[in-house]
């Protein structure tokens, strides 16, 4: 497999009470387009008491989203 280097970009995303989640989104950019991405996003709720009201600064991990992917290999046709 060739192995080359190329200039890319990071744009980030911070998620900070959007609906509950928190977390970042890092993607990076070149000139072929997208070529690595990471997700790392919580999503919280909030706890009830017995009568259903919610408990002041009491929050819960309801669920957890990881993942990412990269660009390993382009192929570069001759023209």
């Amino acid at each position: 497999m060739l192995s080359r280097e190329f200039d890319t970009f990071k744009v980030v995303d911070n998620l900070k009470g959007m609906e509950g989640q928190r977390g970042e989104i890092a993607q990076w950019f070149s000139t072929a387009g997208l070529v690595k991405y990471e997700e790392d996003v919580k999503s919280y709720g909030i706890r009830m008491d017995e009568q259903g009201m919610p408990i002041e600064g009491q929050e819960q991990l309801l669920n957890q989203s990881v993942s990412s992917m990269e660009l390993v290999e382009v192929e570069l046709k001759e023209e």
